[in-house]
């Protein structure tokens, strides 16, 4: 999986902020209520969390839902404390911008559960470092890229 790590502080994330923002290719996908996403094209803040962008002109959105029951898959789910059913697909997102309903990523309520679509890029924002007060975190991009392209799903 591509991934390129960056070392910046608050003012540089503000101007990463404005680069993503202008960028019309991009957009961020935020919740938009329980189990509820959005994309938006342009964020207020960037603080320490996860994102996810949209590359646009990468194709669509996949949607997924909450499937069958698994019993085994069950037992392993709550044996490893990772909550809910098995997720399948469920069709390509009509309109990103109008919103969807989907399940959220295991352990985190705040990032929607997107599969391994090339098109979607995570954004970790560490702004602090953990060494000592006035150091910076390590921050990065990361994408799946064309990982899949052996198995007949290339990037866009």
């Amino acid at each position: 999986m591509p991934w390129i790590p960056i070392y910046a502080d608050e003012n540089d994330f503000l101007l990463i902020m404005e680069k993503l923002n202008d960028d019309s290719d991009i957009a961020f996908i935020v919740p938009n209520g329980r189990k509820k996403w959005i994309a938006v094209h342009s964020i207020n803040l960037l603080n320490d969390g996860t994102y996810y962008l949209w590359h646009m002109p990468g194709g669509p959105i996949q949607n997924y839902k909450e499937g069958r029951v698994d019993v085994l898959g069950k037992k392993l789910r709550k044996l490893f404390n990772v909550p809910g059913n098995m997720l399948e697909e469920a069709g390509w997102v009509e309109d990103p911008f109008k919103g969807w309903k989907g399940p959220h990523q295991a352990g985190d309520k705040n990032l929607p559960f997107l599969g391994n679509e090339p098109n979607i890029i995570e954004l970790k924002v560490r702004i602090q470092g953990q060494d000592s007060p006035d150091s910076i975190g390590l921050s990065s991009f990361g994408w799946i890229a064309g990982r899949y392209k052996s198995t007949g799903s290339p990037a866009a």
